[in-house]
């Protein structure tokens, strides 16, 4: 009887479980997904770091991440950097929730109040749109002039403290990053230095109660320098060593961070955004120890944040404007050769003797001085009569710090061949660069060179047939007998038979191949004749469809020659990447096509951010090989190498 109770109660149980998942399942359905956004915080300093948060509640799981507003960076924005992401699922009275929240770090380099645009993502069939945000940038605060000296005020950013805007404000000028540029006001294709410093005033902070012997540092944020080509002078260390410094009768100490060579890639004013440190502080008021006198510690940027007796302060630098002039226009016959900056050129001769036809002699010219010499072109060689070149100059470039200035050198080697013997005089050598000392462009010219050639081996002479002085001749002009010569070595020693009855064409197959190939040649010029045809209506899409297999050739190249010569590698990738873009996009020349064009091309065809940025960093790894060829490595080029296939075969299905 229990049995036919549980049996009649089946149907029922069955029942209610359905209800349940069909309850359950309405629930997820119905909830509502929405896609907010707000900042923090929402009223900010210039380059200050601010934090941009997208949070989506929705049961489903979205089918990427975000589109990211866009902005236009004539605005003073940063680009996006993420900051993390997060999830987070719940189940309340049946009904499911999920929450995600992507955050980035930006900063803004002008003050003003702006409206951030909407943020997109997908989740299933929808597109969700996020709300507008308002975020107001003011000045950098300025502190009194009984509190910071007057050399740092306008030059250095408060510390940012999270929760405690009173120490924030106290430790303003006590700690901070100074950004130290050559120059604000350079020239188009000028390049010079731009450093970074951790600036801190260790007495004041001791008498804030911090531990400043055992500090640590953790998260850099380094600028992208838009607009600029870069080239690593100093790069971010493991260990720093200060080194102390008197200022208006206050003692400070300063580590070098970072030094960067950049070259501005276009006029106008260019804003560089701020270089960003997490610091980690104990706060114990012990008394410290000296920071000079050498290396600080051993792993600087190795610590833990969730140290209880420590407290996070992030320090950042103020952007720095750099308003480039364009060049003034050369007089008219003036071969500029692309050098700018304040140079010297000069000549020598690897040896002073030579043998004519034997010996080579190498004539090197160096361009040497402040700027980038790298840029320079070889100086035209006028023809000198008794040598000739061998070859084409060959080029290396080479730079060092002097005296906190960049010096960079260029030299061509040009290789000789004496043909004459006697004394040679190699003329004066010139090249036009532009000097931002004098402002004006100015021709420099080697001084003249000697050789002395020694006879060496004679070239052989070509000697013409004479006729046999045996031979005689008739009355009337003709040969009447010829006495056979003893001294000629003939190639058969047999006389020449046909057999007859036989034809020489069968004897000779290949009189068939003779006969057959004009007929193939014409067939074969018939068919490439017809392709090229059709290649010429069609050339743009001919190009795009063998852009990727050109492109992937080109890195497999790379790649190979990468052991012997990684300089040249490097600049067979970034080869490889115009070429590709320019095949794609329809250009005509590759070399034509810059770096920002690509960018923007790229992101009007749904390219990702983060594909865009990659392409860039790659983009500036090559050009910045060219003028730090010592800083290419064989690894380091495969390695590029690799990174542009895996993004080409992203951006190949967007383009």
């Amino acid at each position: 009887m229990m049995v036919a109770r549980l049996r009649n109660m089946y149907p029922r149980l069955w029942g209610c479980l359905v209800i349940l998942i069909c309850g359950i399942t309405f629930s997820v359905a119905a909830q509502d997904c929405t896609l907010s956004a707000f900042v923090e915080p929402s009223n900010a300093v210039v380059g200050q770091s601010i934090l941009y948060i997208l949070k989506l509640e929705c049961a489903e799981k979205p089918d990427g991440p975000p589109d990211l507003p866009l902005i236009d960076s004539d605005l003073g924005f940063s680009d996006f950097r993420s900051a993390g992401t997060s999830s987070q699922l719940q189940i309340v009275n049946g009904r499911v929730s999920q929450t995600f929240e992507y955050r980035y770090s930006f900063s803004v380099s002008r003050k003003g109040r702006f409206k951030i645009p909407p943020a997109r993502i997908v989740v299933g069939e929808r597109e969700l749109k996020s709300n507008e945000v308002e975020i107001v940038i003011g000045d950098t605060p300025s502190a009194p002039a009984a509190n910071l000296p007057e050399e740092l005020r306008g030059r250095i950013a408060p510390p940012q403290v999270q929760g405690n805007p009173r120490l924030q404000n106290a430790l303003f000028g006590k700690i901070f990053v100074l950004a130290v540029p050559e120059t604000t006001s350079p020239v188009a294709g000028q390049q010079f230095l731009l450093s970074y410093y951790l600036g801190i005033e260790q007495e004041a902070l001791q008498r804030a109660g911090f531990d400043v012997s055992r500090f640590r540092g953790g998260g850099v944020e380094v600028p992208d320098f838009q607009g600029f080509v870069k080239d690593e002078i100093f790069p971010l260390p493991q260990r720093l060593s200060f080194r102390e410094q008197m200022i208006e009768g206050r003692r400070y100490v300063f580590a070098p961070l970072y030094q960067v060579a950049i070259t501005p890639t276009r006029t106008g004013k260019l804003t560089i955004e701020p270089f960003q440190l997490s610091l980690s502080f104990p706060y114990r008021g012990a008394r410290p120890r000296p920071l000079t006198g050498g290396p600080f510690f051993d792993d600087f940027f190795d610590f833990d944040f969730g140290l209880l007796d420590s407290i996070p302060i992030t320090v950042s630098s103020i952007p720095v404007t750099i308003d480039v002039q364009a060049l003034p226009r050369p007089a008219d016959g003036t071969n500029f050769s692309g050098a700018v900056g304040a140079f010297s050129l000069k000549a020598e001769l690897d040896k002073s003797r030579a043998k004519a036809n034997e010996d080579v002699v190498r004539l090197r010219v160096v361009l040497e001085g402040e700027g980038n010499a790298s840029a320079a072109s070889p100086p035209v060689l006028p023809q000198i009569e008794g040598v000739s070149l061998l070859e084409e100059p060959k080029s290396s470039s080479e730079r060092r710090i002097e005296n906190d200035k960049l010096i960079s050198r260029k030299s061509f080697d040009y290789l000789l061949r004496p043909v004459k013997e006697g004394e040679v005089s190699i003329p004066s050598l010139e090249l036009t660069v532009y000097n931002v000392k004098s402002g004006q462009y100015e021709t420099l010219r080697t001084e003249p060179l000697n050789l002395l050639v020694a006879p060496g081996i004679a070239r052989p002479a070509l000697v013409a047939p004479l006729a046999s002085a045996t031979s005689t001749t008739t009355s009337s002009g003709g040969l009447s007998s010829v006495t056979p010569r003893t001294d000629l070595r003939y190639i058969h020693d047999r006389p020449l038979r046909v057999d007859k009855g036989r034809w020489i064409v069968l004897r000779r197959p290949w009189i068939y191949g003779s006969v057959g190939l004009p007929a193939l040649l014409v067939a074969m010029a018939f068919v490439f004749g017809k392709r090229r045809e059709r290649i010429l209506a069609d050339l743009q899409g001919y190009r795009r469809s063998r852009a990727r297999s050109r492109a992937e050739d080109a890195l497999a190249s790379a790649k190979r020659r990468a052991e012997k010569a990684p300089v040249d590698a490097f600049a067979a990738i970034g080869d490889a990447l115009r070429t590709y873009f320019a095949d794609k996009l329809g250009r005509e020349s590759a070399g034509a096509l810059t770096a920002e064009e690509i960018l923007t091309l790229l992101e009007e065809r749904g390219v990702s951010p983060e594909t865009r940025a990659q392409l860039r960093s790659a983009l500036e790894q090559c050009d910045s090989v060219r003028y730090a060829p010592a800083s290419a490595t064989a690894a380091d080029a495969k390695a590029l190498a690799h990174q542009v296939a895996q993004l080409l075969e992203e951006v190949d299905q967007c383009l």
